[in-house]
C-alpha cells in the first residue's frame, strides 16, 4: 500500500492501511479505507475496506482514523483497543 500507516498492535498483529483510491462504496458512505490485517509472522490474517461518510467523520489524515480502523478490523468495541505504535 503506498502512502500506507503501518501499525504494530499489542496483540501482536500489524495493521497497514490507506486511503482507498475507488468510487463506489456502501450507502450512505462517500469514501474508504483500505487495510491489511497480518499475524504476528506478517502473513496476512484479514483485510478489506471500511466505508465511511467523510460529512460525518473528517479524518485529515491517516493517523486521524486509528482508532477507528484498529475497532474496524478487529471487530472489537473502543473500550477494547489494544495499545499500538506506529512504524
Amino acid at each position: 500500500m503506498e502512502d500506507a500507516v503501518r501499525l504494530v498492535l499489542a496483540t501482536g498483529e500489524f495493521l497497514e492501511y490507506s486511503f482507498a483510491e475507488c468510487d463506489f462504496h456502501a450507502e450512505g458512505c462517500d469514501s474508504a479505507i483500505d487495510y491489511t490485517l497480518y499475524d504476528g509472522n506478517y502473513e496476512e490474517k484479514d483485510g478489506g475496506q471500511m466505508d465511511y461518510s467523510s460529512e460525518k467523520t473528517n479524518y485529515e489524515n491517516l493517523e486521524d482514523a486509528i482508532p477507528d480502523i484498529i475497532m474496524f478490523a478487529l471487530n472489537i468495541s473502543r473500550e477494547n483497543i489494544p495499545s499500538y505504535y506506529i512504524i
